[in-house]
């Protein structure tokens, strides 16, 4: 079995605190909607997913206020 050295990412900085990883790809998603005034396929392009899969998450994030403002 191979064993994989990992190292910290240097310089790698969040902007902020970040609690999981979840928040940081619900806020990511977030900016890029209001990067895109809420269309949802570029959002999905630029993210590099599924316009569905892009649906999937908006939808368990529902209950965020944020959500509406960008949809």
């Amino acid at each position: 079995a191979m064993i994989l050295e990992t190292q910290p990412l240097r310089g790698f900085r969040f902007a902020g605190s970040v609690s999981n990883l979840s928040s940081v790809e619900r806020d990511t998603i977030l900016q890029v909607l209001r990067t895109t005034n809420g269309h949802r396929q570029r959002a999905a392009n630029l993210l590099g997913i599924s316009r569905r899969t892009l649906i999937r998450k908006l939808n368990t994030y529902r209950e965020v206020s944020d959500v509406s403002a960008v949809m």
